[in-house]
């Protein structure tokens, strides 16, 4: 029962860091595409959307292996 809340928790974490840091990436593409941002915002969109993947990328591969997000290892 355990690795499946972990897996759970890990799944929330995911979906929190996808929301957390691709919402300002889309505002910053938006500020960026109309011509309020400079362009070399497009290096900030870049670098926070990559973050973003690795981060939620990572938290999704714990939720298939049901680690909690604060672990590196399932629980014994």
């Amino acid at each position: 029962m355990r690795p499946v809340l972990d897996g759970a928790a890990s799944f929330l974490a995911a979906i929190v860091t996808f929301v957390i840091s691709f919402l300002p990436c889309w505002f910053a593409y938006l500020a960026v595409e109309s011509g309020v941002a400079p362009s070399w915002g497009w290096a900030v969109v870049a670098i926070l959307c990559a973050i973003g993947l690795i981060s939620t990328f990572s938290f999704l591969r714990k939720a298939a292996l049901g680690i909690a997000p604060s672990r590196e290892r399932r629980r014994q």
